[in-house]
């Protein structure tokens, strides 16, 4: 028998094998045996091949590749670096060119609002300098500045209003320019800030040779006519109304209106005897607000209501006055009276007479409920 060695066999030679004895033969390596539990899987390119390739048990298919994803879009791209906001617009020192920056600045604009806040950081320094712009250019007709708060009537009065307290005496010192939108636009200003020490010289504006200025300072007045302070004003125009000159009586008259004073009430009855026709006119028509009632100019009638009326409050006048046989008194007194407090009781002046009582008692009810006072 003869033996042919593996010299390159891995495992180390021994001694030969003594004659006759039996060779073990080498044993073949096999395979390891498959595992049941793992499949063994086909590759993705032959599956795809092969979409409709019955299951097979043992062998699992890849699943197919993922598609590709979409391109990114501008949406989808982060920028590195975030936007920024433009750079606010540069202060100047000198007060008047700070004005006029403001002035040019876009309205609406974040310029013109940043500008605002520095000019009130610099009130002091800057009031002379807005008040001496006024009006500017308006942004309401000129038969709607009464009635709209000042700082909705234009820029220049917007500005001057976040003012304060520092736009005081400049504006009052306007009260006396020669130009009635000037002085008008002072009145409404002064009228918005409230502040005790304007009641008088208001008060004398109200006299104005210009209607649109005395109207404004009634108005501007009537904002306040609830003010501990404001006492001083009446006295002056109960003097005024009997002072028998037309241009003060009259003017007087009309504010009195104005304050819904009712404890001019007497004097305004004297004016309708011995005056001139205007203060005649404007007495009855004094009256006839505060009262809500409609007598003309007949003082014997106007004196008989007031004994009748006169331990009444105004507050009670009105709520007669919603069930006048007067349609226009009726709507003035619903109006006067909605101003003070919104109500849940609904009133027309045109409901039916029946109705409309209702509505009124109901109406009287939950304003003295409420505490709310004319």
């Amino acid at each position: 028998v003869s033996v042919t060695l593996d010299l390159t066999a891995e495992r180390p030679l021994g001694p030969p094998p003594a004659p006759g004895a039996p060779v073990e033969a080498e044993p073949i390596p096999s395979a390891p045996p498959a595992d049941p539990a793992t499949p063994e899987e086909i590759p993705p390119e032959i599956a795809a091949a092969f979409p409709a390739l019955p299951a097979i048990p043992g062998v699992a298919v890849a699943p197919p590749p993922p598609p590709p994803a979409p391109a990114p879009t501008t949406a989808d791209i982060r920028l590195e670096k975030p936007l920024q906001s433009p750079p606010p617009p540069v202060v100047p020192v000198d007060p008047a060119a700070l004005v006029g920056t403001y002035l040019v600045s876009p309205r609406g604009g974040d310029d013109r609002a940043y500008l605002l806040a520095r000019l009130v950081e610099r009130a002091a320094k800057v009031a002379p300098v807005l008040c001496d712009q006024l009006p500017g250019p308006l942004d309401v007709a000129p038969e709607a500045l009464v009635g709209t708060p000042a700082p909705e009537q234009g820029p220049v009065l917007a500005a001057v209003a976040a003012l304060g307290q520092a736009a005081l005496q400049p504006l009052l010192a306007l009260l006396a320019d020669r130009d009635p939108p000037r002085r008008r636009a002072a009145v409404a200003l002064l009228g918005q800030l409230g502040d005790p020490a304007a009641f008088l010289p208001l008060c004398e504006r109200c006299f104005d040779h210009d209607p649109a200025v005395a109207e404004a300072a009634r108005d501007a007045l009537s904002r306040h006519r609830r003010d501990p302070a404001m006492k001083p004003v009446p006295e002056k125009l109960r003097r005024a109304l009997l002072s028998g000159l037309a241009d003060k009586a009259a003017p007087a008259a009309r504010a009195i209106a104005a304050l819904r004073d009712a404890e001019s009430i007497p004097l305004l009855i004297q004016a309708l005897e011995g005056s001139d026709a205007g203060t005649a006119a404007a007495a009855a028509e004094a009256l006839a607000t505060i009262t809500l009632q409609r007598h003309g100019q007949k003082a014997r009638d106007w004196l008989l209501w007031w004994k009748q009326n006169r331990g009444r409050s105004r507050t009670e006048w009105l709520f007669g006055a919603l069930t006048s046989g007067d349609r226009d008194l009726r709507l003035h007194a619903a109006n006067e009276l909605r101003g003070v407090a919104a109500t849940p009781v609904s009133y027309s002046a045109d409901l039916p007479e029946e109705e409309r009582v209702s509505a009124a008692q109901a109406w009287q009810r939950w304003f003295q409920k409420g505490g709310h006072r004319l």
